[in-house]
């Protein structure tokens, strides 16, 4: 499996609005490395687009817990609380911050 070239398909399908498509990319790029924080932050991104915000929040703490230090996973995964109305859990997150 060529790894970059199906990154980039992914992107590409993400981009193009293919959500099911980039998701399936996604997915098998995920069973080959389960700490790829880029393809935990597309799935993030993929379910956030499709409004299913606790997927969407599912992946950006998949995020977090492989790579702390990753601003774009938190910045995902507070907008999902914040359109998934969950404002008193985004606010908590930030206040331990």
């Amino acid at each position: 499996m060529d790894v970059t070239a199906l990154t980039e398909m992914a992107h590409r399908e993400y981009q193009a609005g293919n959500y099911a498509n980039a998701e399936k990319h996604c997915m098998t790029l995920l069973q080959h490395d389960q700490q790829n924080v880029s393809i935990l932050l597309l799935l993030s991104s993929i379910h956030f687009q499709q409004k299913n915000f606790d997927k969407s929040m599912q992946f950006s703490t998949m995020a977090i817990q492989v790579n702390p230090d990753c601003a774009e996973a938190y910045s995902n995964l507070g907008n999902a609380y914040k359109e998934g109305d969950n404002w008193l859990k985004h606010w908590r997150i930030i206040d331990m911050q």
